[in-house]
């Protein structure tokens, strides 16, 4: 368990690093490619019309605590409402 939890923050680390520098010479990331992107890294991805807009608000709030936890940097706030819009529509 502590392997994988280390490989997924390494491997999330990895990739936040390069969105970084893609995000300052890509003025427009979208919030499927975010979620794509920094979701799909460390976990399958759910299917987007899983859940109703109100759930998925909760699982984001949740994810952004585990990130934290585990020691990835959690999405900004922008990249949150991205993900949140992306995925409510």
């Amino acid at each position: 368990m502590m392997r994988r939890t280390l490989m997924a923050m390494a491997l999330c680390g990895a990739f936040h690093t390069a969105t970084a520098a893609a995000d300052e010479t890509t003025a427009a990331v979208t919030g499927e490619n975010i979620f794509l992107g920094r979701c799909g890294t460390c976990h399958e991805l759910p299917d987007p019309d899983a859940l109703t807009p109100m759930q998925w608000r909760a699982v984001l709030k949740k994810m952004q605590k585990r990130m934290k936890f585990l020691g990835v940097p959690p999405l900004s706030d922008e990249e949150n409402e991205k993900v949140y819009d992306w995925l409510s529509k």
